[in-house]
């Protein structure tokens, strides 16, 4: 019986207080690998249309298909055979599918390459899979993760669900290791801790370790605290992740205010939580040089701490509308306040 693809739920890097540990929501940020990063493809040549049994996130279910048949090699030798769906009408236009997807798989490094024996590609705005020495791709959603500027960082984690899962995530060293760590890099990993503790685990190695230039110097430091363990049981197995050249020098671009009105200082006393029946969910991000502390503004108007915010971190915060969030430095000083009208960021400068 072939397994279910293993799926992602996406979210934004974020941190949680959850029973006096750390938990991070699943680690996605558009600078841990990026487009003009190497590739290992070489050619695709097309081969016809045969008989092929694909997963469709969109039937949730398995179909039989005669899909347009592309032979991807890539420079290590590697042949992936790419699968592309009958709905792109001719093998032209499915040939422009086949060879986006093979550029993009040639950019994992070996490792994450090495079991993909084959990758299926849909149209839709449904999620990406790993598993089944494969790698699942709807179109649709790839323009998403496109205009997120994360679909390397996908692959990346669906990848790792290919070729790592089967060798490590039962594997009594890791489980040690995430013993060890009492804690994980995200709630999807807490949820699933065999099924994608691996994946989400690895992605933010690559980020901490070959790729921190890519994140911020808070975001890095809360990482190695929450896996120090996990990352040992990586550095261990000698991947080669050689073209993830550190980047240290590289500073990721502060984020702008989306999705929250900001008031005046001066608002705080006439300024209090109202009745509001549609949740937010804001990303917090201190953009000054000191210590913030955000405080939810109650139903009185009443401040009550919720996240201290180290300078260049980020804090993420579900709320609703019309529940005003105010920053202070530690002594109390309001340096922000306002109002979140969406998701969205709020970014706290100086």
């Amino acid at each position: 019986m072939k397994k279910l693809l293993l799926c992602l739920a996406l979210s934004t890097l974020s941190l949680f207080a959850v029973a006096g540990e750390e938990v991070f929501s699943l680690f996605l940020t558009p600078n841990i690998a990026t487009p003009s990063d190497p590739s290992a493809f070489e050619s695709i040549s097309y081969k016809g249309t045969g008989k092929r049994t694909m997963f469709d996130r969109r039937k949730s279910d398995w179909v039989t298909l005669n899909p347009f048949l592309f032979e991807a090699r890539f420079d290590d030798g590697k042949i992936i055979e790419m699968q592309v769906n009958p709905e792109f009408k001719n093998n032209k236009k499915a040939e422009v599918e086949a060879k986006k997807y093979a550029w993009l798989i040639g950019q994992l490094p070996p490792i994450l390459r090495k079991d993909i024996q084959t990758s299926w590609i849909h149209k839709g705005n449904n999620l990406f899979g790993g598993g089944n020495k494969n790698i699942l791709i709807h179109t649709g959603q790839a323009l998403n993760y496109e205009k997120d500027g994360v679909l390397e960082e996908i692959l990346i984690h669906e990848a790792a669900h290919t070729s790592l899962d089967p060798y490590h995530s039962n594997a009594k060293a890791w489980l040690d290791a995430q013993s060890d760590d009492k804690n994980f890099i995200s709630n999807y990993a807490k949820e699933f801790p065999g099924r994608e503790d691996v994946a989400e685990s690895f992605l933010a190695y690559i980020a901490t370790i070959h790729r921190s230039g890519g994140i911020y110097r808070g975001q890095k430091s809360k990482i190695r605290k929450a896996i120090p363990n996990r990352i040992k049981y990586f550095d261990a197995q000698n991947f080669d992740l050689s073209q993830y050249s550190d980047r240290e020098v590289y500073v990721p671009p502060v984020p702008k205010t989306i999705g929250f009105t900001e008031l005046s200082c001066s608002e705080e006393g006439k300024t209090k939580s109202e009745n509001s029946g549609e949740n937010v969910t804001i990303n917090i991000f201190n953009n000054s040089s000191s210590i913030i502390q955000v405080h939810w503004l109650d139903w009185g108007g009443k401040r009550n701490l919720y996240h201290e915010i180290q300078p260049g971190d980020t804090a993420i915060q579900q709320t609703a509308k019309m529940h005003p969030w105010l920053a202070s430095d530690v002594s109390g000083n309001c340096v922000a306040i306002g109002n979140p009208k969406a998701d969205g960021t709020w970014v706290i400068n100086n």
